[in-house]
């Protein structure tokens, strides 16, 4: 469980550390959602696009290696 003020380095090394697929994040009125490797993964991507300055529609396949 973690809270939608905890910083996204920090939630990633929860899930990585405990292998969760997911958390849960609280708010002050309850649960606000789950936050998922799948999220993590867009999140990623999204990152990689804007410091490649690609938008999500018009990006080029790059090769992993």
């Amino acid at each position: 469980i973690v809270t939608s003020d905890t910083a996204l380095d920090e939630v990633l090394d929860i899930m990585a550390d405990h292998k969760y697929g997911s958390v849960i994040v609280m708010g002050r009125a309850g649960v606000e959602g789950i936050f998922t490797a799948t999220d993590a993964c867009r999140v990623f991507a999204d990152m990689l696009r804007d410091q490649a300055g690609m938008s999500e529609e018009h990006h080029e396949a790059r090769p992993l290696g």
